[in-house]
C-alpha cells in the first residue's frame, strides 16, 4: 500500500488535515442519518448537509448496501464484511470520498478498489492512493459514465483485441458479446473485482508504473489466457465467466501472458486518438514516464511486479488530474501568459464549440498542462518552454 502511494506520488496533493475536514463531514453526515433512524427527528439538518453534497444521502445508502458484497466470495474478503474488523474503515474511506468528490459521490465498483486499499495500507494512506486512482484518467472516465467516452475506450481495445487474438474476437461478434460488457468492469474496478486480491495487488504495481495501456495489455492477457474455454462458450456462458474469473488463477502465469502482449504506449495513444469523441483531446496517456524524463517500455516492468522499495527520486513524473477545487492557484502552477485563461466550465453549461482550456506547469514537469470544461488535465511534452497550440481532433 506504501509503494502505491509512493507511486502515485500524490498528484491530488491530498495531506492528512485535507482529509480529516472530509471525514468528518462524512462522519456528521452518517451520524446525523442514525440519530434520524432512531429517533424519527426533524431530517432539516441532513437535509442542510445534503444541498451542500448533492446525491449523497443516497450515497451512503449505496455503500452499506455493497460492503457485504465486496470480495464476498473470497476468504480475505470477510474482513470487510459487518462483523469484520475493517468494515468500519472501508464504509468511512468511501463515505469520505464521496464528501470529497460529490460529483461523483459512490459508484457500484468502487468498494472493490477502496477495499484493496484499505486492505494493504492505513486509513489515510488508503484514501490518498484510493482518490488518486479514481481520478486517474481512464478510472475517472468509465466512472463517469459518459457513452462516447467509453465508447472511445472500447474501439479502442477492440483494435487490439482483433489484431492480437483475431479468432476468439470474431467468436465474441458472432456470439453477439460486446466488449464493454467486460472491459467497462475491469477498468472501473482495475481488475479488483474480477480477480483475487493477491493477483491484484501483483497487476497493480505494473498499472501505475505504465499507466492506462497497461489496462488494454492486462485484459487482452486475460482472454488470451482463458482463449480456449472462451471459443467455445456462447454468450451467456462468456459473460459469467469474465465476470467473475476462477478463483484459483495462475498468477504468475497471468503475469507472463501479459509479458507476451506488446503495445507500446504511442502505438496506443495513436489509434485510441482515432476513436476519441472529436471535442476531447488526446496528448499522451496517465503512466509511462519516470523520475529520469525517459519513457518506460510498457512490456518491461511486469516481469518485476514484486514491491520493492522506492525511492521518490525513481518514480513516475507528476501527473495532474481533476481537481474537486476548481480554478485553483498556486506557485507551483502557472498560467502561461502565451495564451489565454479561462476557467474550466461545468459539463452541463456548455457545449463543444464553448470548450475553453489554459495551459499550467505540474510541480514536477516543465510541460505545460491542458485542462478542458471537464476539468480532466492532460500534458504534452514542450521543446520550446512555451505554451503548446491545443486544437480539437
Amino acid at each position: 500500500g506504501k509503494a502505491w502511494s509512493l507511486l502515485i506520488e500524490n498528484p491530488l496533493q491530498i495531506n492528512p488535515e485535507l482529509y480529516l475536514i472530509f471525514k468528518n463531514r462524512a462522519d456528521k453526515l452518517a451520524a446525523l442519518e442514525a440519530d434520524f433512524e432512531s429517533t424519527s427527528q426533524d431530517k432539516g439538518e441532513i437535509n442542510d448537509l445534503c444541498t451542500m453534497y448533492q446525491g449523497l444521502e443516497a450515497t451512503m445508502v449505496s455503500i452499506e448496501q455493497d460492503l457485504p458484497r465486496t470480495f464476498a466470495e473470497q476468504s480475505a474478503g470477510k474482513v470487510f464484511h459487518s462483523s469484520g474488523p475493517l468494515s468500519s474503515s472501508l464504509g468511512s474511506l468511501l463515505r469520505t470520498f464521496s464528501c470529497y468528490r460529490p460529483d461523483l459521490g459512490y459508484v457500484q465498483g468502487m468498494s472493490y478498489m477502496a477495499a484493496m486499499c484499505v486492505y494493504y495500507a492505513d486509513e489515510y494512506t488508503a484514501f490518498q492512493t484510493f482518490a488518486n486512482m479514481i481520478c486517474k484518467r481512464i478510472t475517472f472516465d468509465f466512472y463517469r459514465l459518459k457513452p462516447d467516452i467509453i465508447a472511445g475506450y472500447v474501439s479502442t481495445f477492440d483494435h487490439f483485441f482483433e489484431s492480437h487474438i483475431p479468432t476468439l474476437y470474431s467468436h465474441f461478434q458472432e456470439e453477439g458479446v460486446s466488449s464493454q460488457i467486460f472491459l467497462m468492469d475491469w477498468s472501473m474496478t482495475v481488475f479488483s473485482k474480477a480477480l483475487p486480491m493477491n493477483t491484484t495487488a501483483r497487476l497493480w504495481d505494473a498499472y501505475l508504473i505504465d499507466g492506462e495501456v497497461f489496462v488494454i495489455r492486462c485484459a487482452i492477457a486475460i482472454l488470451k489466457m482463458f482463449e480456449a474455454i472462451l471459443e467455445v462458450c456462447h454468450a451467456s456462458e462468456i459473460i459469467r465467466y469474465l465476470a467473475k474469473l476462477p478463483p484459483g488463477i495462475d498468477t504468475e502465469k497471468l503475469i507472463e501472458h501479459v509479458s507476451c502482449i506488446n503495445i507500446d504506449e504511442k502505438e496506443y495513444i495513436a489509434v485510441k486518438q482515432t476513436f476519441e469523441p472529436k471535442d476531447r483531446l488526446i496528448v499522451q496517456s496517465d503512466g509511462g514516464k519516470g523520475g529520469n524524463g525517459k519513457q518506460h517500455k510498457s512490456q518491461n516492468s511486469v516481469t518485476t511486479l514484486l514491491r520493492p522499495s522506492h525511492s521518490t527520486s525513481a518514480l513516475p513524473s507528476s501527473e495532474v488530474f481533476p481537481s474537486p477545487v476548481r480554478n485553483q492557484r498556486s506557485s507551483s502552477h502557472q498560467i502561461s501568459s502565451q495564451q489565454k485563461t479561462t476557467p474550466p466550465l461545468s459539463p452541463s453549461s456548455s457545449s463543444s464549440s464553448d470548450r475553453k482550456m489554459f495551459t499550467r506547469c505540474s510541480r514536477s514537469s516543465s510541460a505545460p498542462v491542458l485542462y478542458d470544461n471537464d476539468n480532466v488535465a492532460y500534458r504534452r511534452p514542450s521543446t520550446s518552454g512555451k505554451a503548446l497550440k491545443y486544437e480539437d481532433i
